[in-house]
């Protein structure tokens, strides 16, 4: 018998009513819905560790660390779940999604790093309250922290030795990548 293709909407709204009601977890991005895909030790620990560190150097009173069950919502229509993000403010416990994350933190996986370093970047950018976009390679010491500085131009900085820090103004937090690493075979 012939797989039947997925028909789910691909307007913003539509897609987040029809995906809450899903077993699966799936993401829009430029108008196709994509199933998410699953992640490896390596990644869900960097994701664990730094989601604790954060908790711990977060500065910014009313702001909130988030893991992958709540979804950020884009201006341009994308609907996804970042590994991690901080938003700071009011959000109702029952809420599953969000449109005004201040940091959104990406765990790169072979498999999705081409999407979450283009296509969802063009999405995240579109966030207003968006002011750090980090992009964490699992498998090596290599961070990307791009900030939008208060002209709105984006500006990366690149961290490659665990005695740095991933430094988050907007939040004023800092996290040692040893912390960041710690427990997998790329720590020292």
């Amino acid at each position: 018998m012939p797989r039947q293709a997925l028909r789910a909407p691909t307007e913003p709204r539509a897609f987040i009513a029809w995906e809450n009601r899903q077993r699966a977890r799936y993401q829009l991005l430029d108008g196709e819905v994509r199933l998410m895909a699953g992640g490896s030790r390596a990644h869900d620990l960097v994701a664990v560790n730094l989601m604790t560190a954060l908790r711990g150097a977060l500065d910014r009173p009313g702001c909130d660390v988030h893991g992958s069950n709540l979804k950020v919502v884009s201006p341009v229509g994308m609907v996804t779940y970042p590994d991690l993000f901080v938003r700071c403010g009011a959000l109702p416990d029952e809420a599953t999604e969000c449109t005004d994350p201040v940091v959104i933190i990406e765990v790169l996986s072979p498999s999705t790093r081409g999407e979450d370093l283009v296509r969802k970047r063009w999405g995240y950018q579109a966030i207003a309250t968006v002011r750090h976009l980090v992009y964490v390679d699992a498998t090596q010491v290599k961070i990307e922290v791009a900030t939008r500085d208060v002209n709105g131009t984006w500006r990366s900085l690149f961290l490659d030795q665990e005695h740095q820090a991933l430094s988050l103004q907007a939040i004023g937090a800092e996290v040692p990548l040893a912390a960041v690493y710690a427990g997998t075979k790329v720590a020292r």
